[in-house]
């Protein structure tokens, strides 16, 4: 779908919608769109109602990126593992990924969101893959 047909279905649609957010998420990832910071500036000039983006998070980090979503009111990114091994395991990713870049990319998003509004999920098989998701040291971006 036209990005200038998804806005028009939202100007038909928010004025009258009575939500909590408007929650971009979706049959694939949000942060894949090329016009993801129009979309969200555009709902912003439609309604009051806060923008929530949902994200696999592998992208954030990108200063590119990142000032598109600087506009959104919550970023809820998801974080399925804490090592590479259980990481590959969950998502099979393409070789690009690492799961230490994702949290690399989620440490410095945050960072340069000045309504610190950034929530991470972290699903794990063991307690043990939580120990990267809670120890790892400060980013100094």
């Amino acid at each position: 779908m036209d990005i200038d047909d998804v806005i028009a279905e939202l100007r038909a649609v928010l004025p009258r919608a009575k939500a909590n957010y408007t929650t971009l998420s979706g049959s694939g990832e949000p942060t894949l769109s090329l016009h993801v910071g129009r979309l969200i500036q555009e709902i912003k000039k439609l309604t009051s109602i806060p923008v929530a983006v949902l994200t696999n998070g592998s992208l954030l980090g990108r200063s590119d990126l990142d000032q598109e979503l600087l506009g959104a009111d919550l970023m809820i990114p998801s974080l399925d593992a804490g090592s590479q091994k259980v990481f590959e395991r969950i998502n099979r990713p393409c070789f690009e990924l690492s799961i230490s870049g994702i949290i690399d990319g989620l440490e410095r998003f945050s960072i340069r969101r000045e309504n610190g509004l950034t929530y991470f999920g972290c699903a794990h098989d063991s307690e043990q893959e939580l120990i990267p998701c809670q120890d790892r040291p400060s980013s100094d971006v």
